[in-house]
């Protein structure tokens, strides 16, 4: 299911009938204003409250928000918003939840601590960092991590990699023998859920409710060009 979405937004004309019977382009260019700035309010307001972390996605790289974009079509005159996301196959599971697996590569590779920068974004891939070794923990998990110096002590269990191997590999036996490794730089997994937290579609369906902010924008475009009207601007 694609994440590509074109919205309408249904009014009563009649309290509009007089601004249509004696200006109707004037009415219909109040349509398409509102739908240029719907399309902006709407991209802004959706990057801030669902893009941004909890609730929604955290989007530290700003993927996400730089491929959500709106365009406006004109049918017949009268102009349409269309929301899209230009890699819909990241925004999709974002949106609607599911497990990833490894397509041409036999692990999925996770950046964790040494790797990630202060955003928390990926410094790079594994090749970026020389001399890794590769340890496996369990069938589904394992880990690339700095080779061990003479002075390295075994993971404390109140320190920082213990919470990221708790987290990923719920104390496997790795954790129970307190191996003893360098700093943990990638978590490889065979698969990875990602539960569905972006709210794309609620967030539309908020938006463009019968009371929702879209509404209230055209009502206002509209009143304006009536106000105009009843002063004899046209």
């Amino acid at each position: 299911m694609g994440l590509n979405q074109a919205v309408d937004v249904k009014i009563d004309a009649r309290r509009y009938r007089a601004l249509l019977a004696r200006a109707p382009k004037a009415f219909t260019k109040a349509l398409n204003t509102s739908a240029d700035i719907i399309g902006e309010d709407f991209e802004k307001r959706f990057k801030k409250d669902r893009l941004s972390g909890r609730p929604g996605v955290k989007d530290r790289s700003g993927q996400l928000k730089s491929d959500f974009r709106y365009r406006l079509k004109r049918t017949k005159g009268i102009q349409q918003v269309y929301f899209s996301f230009a890699n819909n196959r990241y925004a999709r599971i974002q949106e609607h939840g599911g497990t990833i697996i490894p397509v041409r590569r036999e692990w999925l590779t996770i950046p964790v601590g040494p790797a990630l920068d202060s955003r928390g974004v990926s410094k790079g891939r594994a090749r970026r960092f020389p001399g890794l070794q590769f340890i496996k923990i369990n069938e589904q998990t394992a880990l690339l991590v700095a080779k061990q110096k003479p002075s390295t002590f075994g993971i404390r269990r109140s320190g920082r990699f213990y919470k990221i191997l708790k987290r990923v590999g719920k104390k496997t036996g790795f954790l129970k023998a307190k191996t003893k490794i360098g700093k943990v730089y990638f978590v490889l997994k065979k698969s990875v859920f990602v539960p569905a937290r972006m709210g794309f579609r609620k967030y539309i369906a908020s938006y463009f409710a019968p009371g929702g902010r879209a509404k209230k924008i055209i009502l206002k475009e509209t009143a304006k060009a009536a106000k105009a009207l009843e002063k004899g601007g046209q």
